[in-house]
């Protein structure tokens, strides 16, 4: 610690390089030597600020003052245990006796290296920062704009379609009220000529009987006694009164009207604002010393030295438990009936509906909607938490038998297979966007050999891996998101294999349903097989349905028994 006491031993350095300072800015503070005060005049943000020159006596003015007890010394040391100045002259007296003295100069050369980090904390990121984030909120302004410009383009486009199709829809009732006007007149005239043919009939036979009343004849009259005959006519047509119609208007309610129109719907919360500033930026004057004692070593996932089971879940309105999909709070189940059933944690039957599905036909995606497959109307439908079903992705000709939504991409894959001539069947995986549109297929490898036969669970491992359990492959096929053939898990041994359900751990391990062993295997992501995970020791028969919860517990659905099944199989351990 220096201890000399002359002006002359110290200087200050200029904020913007190492040089010594002669200038100081009194608008925003800065200290400058010669070279970066001239930079600081002309730049075109400091242009208008005012620098004037230091002068010793500025810099060091504080250091002049003169000590109450002692007024012919100046005020040069800080008592750090009294917390007061004093001169050379008070740090002998028997009050000050062991305290700790420092040095005004040393003192104010730190309370100005710490402002000036502070100053340059500010001008250099945060208000840069600052200023970043004004202009993004500018343009979230611009795209909120856009956006709802865009929904209102939507409408008005919906509203003239629906004007098209109620002009189309009129003009058929009046072109049906015309036909049916047309037939009834037409009837009606054909009815009238036929009385009017009746009418001229009729005059003619009296005219032709008048004739004869003046024209008689003396046999005709003979001829009238022996036959006794009388005037003869047909009788008069049948006519029928015309059926008549009326307009019945159905009023319709404004509910029904804009359900026309669909809804508009949040699609994603707004999230907070990531600023990317080390955290060494924080204005912060005091040095902090971290109490050991307070700091928890970092927490990582592992493998439990050994698996439990942890409960069991009866899940009413199944048969069996075909397929898992886990939703935060809720699962949805699916049997061999085409039944999917959503439920609580302790198996309380929320909702029920009926798919014509398959195996793995159903996944829950990140804003809490269901996806199942309908392979009778080769669609992919959507379910919302508001309950709302509607049909999302047509698969064509090709029959949807497994689906997955991806937690990391959004995207949704699905396995689908196609009878073609011969019944023969072909099958590929179809990934598409969050919106619905395809973007990949995936059916055959580098060698142009084809990669599944007939996919019935599909799931993402997190290194993006597209993971399909086979069950006429008798196979896991794994490919990269790009769809090169990574590898195919046929089981660990010669022993047959029929895999079933399957997922991933935050791990990249793979989990599979064996229903041949009645076991759960786990495999890395390269496909090394690692261990039978649950065998028949945890009473597993026939195990298909696989899921993770939110806390890593494992589920496991079944065959035949519609309780599903929770291990715990990994834990969090101190690194």
């Amino acid at each position: 610690m220096a201890t000399g006491f002359g002006i002359s031993q110290f200087h200050l350095n200029c904020d913007q390089c190492e040089e010594r300072c002669d200038f100081h800015c009194n608008i925003c503070g800065l200290k400058l030597c010669d070279s970066c005060k001239d930079k600081h005049s002309v730049d075109q943000v400091t242009s208008h600020h005012k620098v004037t020159q230091f002068s010793d006596q500025e810099i060091f003015k504080f250091l002049n003052e003169k000590c109450q007890l002692h007024t012919d010394e100046n005020l040069c040391k800080l008592c750090s245990n009294c917390e007061t100045f004093v001169c050379k002259k008070c740090t002998v007296k028997p009050f000050h006796k062991d305290h700790l003295f420092l040095d005004m100069r040393e003192l104010y050369e730190c309370y100005s290296e710490t402002r000036r980090s502070e100053i340059s904390k500010i001008r250099e990121h945060l208000i840069p920062t600052s200023n970043n984030i004004v202009r993004n909120v500018g343009e979230d302004v611009t795209n909120i704009k856009d956006m709802f410009k865009n929904i209102r383009r939507g409408l008005k486009s919906k509203a003239d379609s629906l004007k098209t199709f109620v002009d189309d829809v009129v003009s058929g009732e009046i072109d049906k009220l015309g036909k049916i006007e047309k037939d009834i007149i037409e009837n009606l005239n054909n009815e009238e000529d036929t009385l009017t043919d009746f009418i001229s009939y009729l005059t003619n036979l009296r005219q032709t009987y008048e004739s004869k009343l003046l024209n008689t004849d003396k046999n005709d009259i003979i001829v009238s006694q022996r036959e006794n005959t009388t005037i003869k006519t047909i009788p008069i047509p049948e006519t029928h009164t015309p059926d008549t119609y009326e307009y019945e208007p159905r009023r319709a309610t404004i509910d029904e009207v804009s359900k026309l129109f669909g809804s508009v719907r949040l699609k994603a919360n707004g999230a907070k604002r990531i600023v990317d500033i080390d955290d060494k930026l924080t204005l912060d004057t005091r040095q902090k010393i971290p109490d050991k004692t307070k700091i928890k070593p970092e927490m990582v996932l592992r493998r439990s030295a050994a698996v439990k089971k942890l409960k069991e879940i009866n899940v009413n309105g199944v048969h069996d438990g075909c397929h898992i999909s886990f939703d935060i709070d809720r699962l949805w189940v699916s049997d061999t009936r085409c039944v999917i059933v959503q439920a609580e944690l302790h198996g309380k039957l929320l909702q029920k509906i009926n798919a014509a599905g398959g195996e793995g036909y159903h996944s829950t995606n990140k804003a809490r909607d269901l996806l199942f497959a309908d392979k009778e109307r080769r669609v992919i439908s959507k379910i919302t938490i508001e309950k709302e079903v509607t049909e999302f992705i047509s698969t064509e000709d090709w029959v949807p038998k497994c689906v997955f939504c991806s937690k990391i991409t959004k995207d949704i894959f699905v396995g689908t297979v196609k009878e073609t001539q011969g019944s023969k069947i072909k099958s590929k995986i179809k990934r598409y966007d969050n919106d619905g549109l395809m973007i990949r297929e995936y059916n055959k490898n580098m060698t142009k050999k084809r990669l599944y036969e007939f996919p019935t669970y599909i799931c993402e491992n997190k290194n993006e891996d597209v993971c399909t359990s086979d069950h006429r492959k008798k196979a896991v096929v794994v490919v990269s998101k790009s769809g090169r053939h990574k590898f195919s898990y046929q089981g660990s041994s010669q022993m047959t294999f029929s895999p079933n359900g399957i997922c991933t751990d935050d791990l990249g391990h793979l989990l599979i349903c064996d229903g041949a062993s009645n076991t759960v295997h786990i495999v890395d992501e390269n496909g090394s097989f690692i261990a039978l995970l649950i065998n028949e020791e945890f009473g597993l028969k026939n195990p298909c349905g696989l899921c993770l919860d939110e806390e890593n517990n494992l589920l496991v659905g079944q065959w035949d028994k519609k309780t599903i099944s929770v291990f715990k199989y990994l834990d969090y351990c101190s690194q």
